[in-house]
């Protein structure tokens, strides 16, 4: 009677247990239900946190405002750009207005090999710098009908099956049909490129029409219409990724960019940097890019770069 009782007990502590399990997994399941639901409400820059897809440009114009003189970077604001450089780590830096090559010389040393990529001509006016980490398959430069030649890159970055073009942009500051003509050619140019292709840098395109814009050839009129036809056929085939984050420039105008493609790249949070020193007329942009929306990504793993800085 007592092995009976014992064998009744010992049954009905198993059920108990088990019981307990069951509840306990269900609890588990559900807790990572609520957990997914939870990740998928986050808004898009906590959802970033979460993600190995991603990409951090950034894009500055070095240039002072100097009517009349020398406009260009000086060497003595380099150390304070190199800073913000080490400070921000982005992907990808796009460089506008440097002075010499003297200076591309200098920012690489300082950098100490963090940084390769590819300057446009001789005295390097504009550079793209891509972190050592990715490998670069690919510089070229883009040469448009008006001889401004824009500086063009082709990485692949860990885990991204698909190339990544990059290509550095300046238009001119002063003739809005050329800046149009400019941005027509690039549009072209980089339409057959495969993979992601971003366009980043000054692309003096200021759509705001509030007439701000001193020096300018054309008429008001015509600046606004060169202007938004550029801006257009921009973010027909592109996505605005730097939106959000307003002004970039003296009189808090909007005149650097960064345009993604395919759309559906999601920019995830873009922001400019109050980083300007003495009479440099630009902030620095920061964009981070959320590559994960892309159809088609594999996960490749991971690869070393190697490469110097071209020119």
């Amino acid at each position: 009677m007592t092995g009976c009782a014992g064998l009744r007990v010992s049954a009905y502590v198993v059920s108990i247990t088990a019981d307990n399990c069951l509840r306990g997994f269900h609890g588990c399941l559900c807790c990572a239900a609520a957990a997914w639901r939870n990740l998928a409400a986050l808004r898009p820059w906590q959802q970033f946190l979460f993600s190995t897809e991603r990409l951090k440009l950034m894009t500055w114009n070095l240039g002072r405002a100097r009517l009349g003189g020398d406009e260009l970077a000086r060497a003595e604001d380099l150390p304070h750009i190199m800073n913000v450089i080490e400070r921000e780590k982005p992907d990808v830096v796009a460089l506008q207005e440097l002075a010499s090559g003297k200076q591309l010389e200098m920012l690489a040393r300082r950098l100490r090999g963090a940084y390769r990529g590819r300057a446009s001509g001789r005295r390097a006016r504009t550079v793209l710098l891509v972190r050592r980490r990715h490998t670069i398959t690919e510089t070229f430069e883009l040469r448009t009908r008006n001889g401004r030649r824009a500086p063009a890159l082709e990485f692949k970055r860990a885990r991204i099956a698909e190339p990544i073009t990059i290509v550095g942009v300046h238009a001119d500051p002063f003739d809005a049909r050329a800046r149009r003509m400019f941005i027509e050619d690039l549009v072209a140019q980089t339409r057959p490129r495969k993979g992601l292709v971003f366009l980043i840098g000054d692309f003096n395109l200021d759509v705001a029409g509030d007439g701000r814009r001193g020096g300018d050839r054309a008429s008001l009129t015509d600046r606004l219409a060169h202007d938004a036809e550029s801006y257009s056929l921009l973010a027909r085939h592109f996505v605005d990724a730097g939106k959000s984050a307003g002004a970039t420039a003296l009189l808090e105008r909007r005149l650097d960019y960064v345009f993604a493609r395919p759309r559906t790249v999601a920019p995830v949070r873009a922001r400019t940097l109050d980083a300007a020193v003495g009479e440099m007329d630009h902030r620095a942009l920061v964009v981070l890019t959320d590559l994960r929306a892309k159809p088609r990504m594999q996960l490749l793993p991971e690869a070393r770069s190697t490469g110097t800085l071209e020119r």
